[in-house]
């Protein structure tokens, strides 16, 4: 009689469950990844290229016809009062309350110079995209935690490595990464199952189910996510930008609201100085 032991077919019929659940699951991750990391950041890069430097633009006239509005109504109270006009008083005021809107610019002007950068940048060939999508998926069914969750440190290291290489488009660090991990499991023989002893089923079958149901769950979970990601902005921006009239019609739209600003921007600063011409320049 052999000695050599067998794996239960419960088990092995459980593993090969759990395994197709991670196939799955790597195949919705890598979807999901794809889209937020380079679908999404692409869709808003080209809105901002459309349209961003004009939006940019009609925000920065807001700002300044309503610090030129609110200084004149800051002016207009001190001659109200026969006190005297404090301009250095009126500007810190100014900062301060509009602290929020030079957040908002700095913010929308850091957003041009990604978008210069992007436009610059290399761009991968469609092959050189799909062998980056193909990687990545197989790394993450390698090493992402949710389909491993008992990754060593130094593994949970080069996933964190993998996702820089990933959002960045960074086909040969990711190419390294993926011979590294491979070379690693065929010395290793991988995750593959020894022969398991009668009496360790019942634990091994627990065990693999409550992985079975998780990635099951798992796999809702990303579906859903992915429908959703649909709703959500960027990827709202997608009809936006293969519509012509409908870009032509906003870009319109700025333009108009940029002139207007700007002949409000002279209004206030003439009323302003009417206001008090007596008193000295009024320093923007």
């Amino acid at each position: 009689m052999s000695d050599k032991l067998i794996i239960h077919p419960a088990v092995l019929a459980l593993e090969e469950e759990v395994a197709r659940y991670a196939t799955q699951v790597s195949t919705l991750l890598e979807e999901r990844d794809h889209q937020l990391y380079h679908v999404g950041p692409s869709l808003k890069m080209a809105y901002l290229e459309k349209v961003g430097h004009l939006e940019y633009k009609v925000f920065e006239l807001e700002c300044k016809v309503a610090r030129m509005k609110r200084a004149c109504e800051m002016v207009q109270v001190a001659i109200n009062r026969e006190q005297p006009i404090d301009f250095a008083e009126i500007e810190r005021k100014l900062d301060v309350e509009q602290a929020e809107y030079l957040k908002r610019l700095e913010h929308m002007s850091a957003d041009l110079e990604r978008m210069e950068a992007w436009r610059q940048a290399d761009v991968l060939s469609h092959a050189q995209m799909a062998e980056l999508k193909k990687k990545y998926r197989q790394l993450v069914k390698w090493l992402h935690p949710d389909v491993n969750p008992e990754l060593t440190e130094e593994l949970q290291a080069i996933w964190r490595r993998v996702l820089v290489a990933y959002e960045e488009n960074h086909l040969d660090m990711l190419s390294v990464l993926f011979d590294m991990v491979s070379t690693e499991r065929d010395r290793t023989g991988g995750l593959a199952s020894g022969n398991i002893a009668i009496e360790n089923v019942p634990s091994i079958l627990e065990s693999l189910q409550t992985r079975r149901d998780s990635l099951a769950a798992y796999v809702k979970k990303l579906i859903a996510e992915l429908d959703g990601l649909r709703t959500r902005h960027p990827f709202t921006l997608l009809a936006f930008l293969e519509d012509d009239q409908q870009v032509e019609k906003r870009l319109a739209e700025l333009q108009a609201f940029i002139k207007q600003h700007e002949q409000a921007l002279i209004e206030w600063t003439q009323f302003l100085q009417l206001t008090q011409a007596s008193r000295g320049p009024y320093l923007n």
